[in-house]
């Protein structure tokens, strides 16, 4: 049996304030993000269609900022909803609602622990990748 003190109260009030200014910034920032990629997607666009050399088209990167911005939503989401039902069960000491928001902080970890294992999945398969291609090349080691 757990008891949550005065002071575990302050804290958890304190982590969640920043918790929330935490996940609207970096909801903020993705709003921005898919803004700046559909920007980004039709002046690549133009900038093609005037005959500069263009590394990836319009409609590709669009897609990958909006992907990206999809992605990233859920974590800012969990924590956001962490850190709303975290200062309502402090305010008015709702164990099921303390409960719910502790669920969201778990929700938030485990979606940014399976991205860092894609992540580093990614990483060590252009590694390989890298050290096929040198050895196909003969770079050798």
């Amino acid at each position: 049996h757990l008891i949550i003190s005065d002071r575990i109260k302050w804290d958890l009030g304190k982590i969640a304030k920043w918790a929330n200014f935490l996940a609207i910034v970096w909801l903020v920032m993705i709003g921005l993000m898919v803004i700046m990629g559909l920007f980004a997607g039709t002046f690549m666009a133009q900038l093609s269609g005037t005959g500069a050399a263009a590394p990836m088209s319009g409609g590709l990167i669009t897609i990958i900022y909006v992907v990206s911005g999809v992605i990233s939503f859920f974590p800012a989401w969990f924590l956001l909803k962490f850190a709303s039902n975290t200062k309502k069960a402090l305010a008015s000491n709702d164990q099921i609602m303390l409960e719910e928001g502790f669920e969201k902080l778990g929700s938030h970890y485990k979606f940014i622990g399976v991205l860092a294992i894609i992540g580093l999945g990614f990483w060590v398969l252009g590694i390989l990748i890298a050290l096929v291609g040198g050895a196909a090349m003969g770079g050798g080691f």
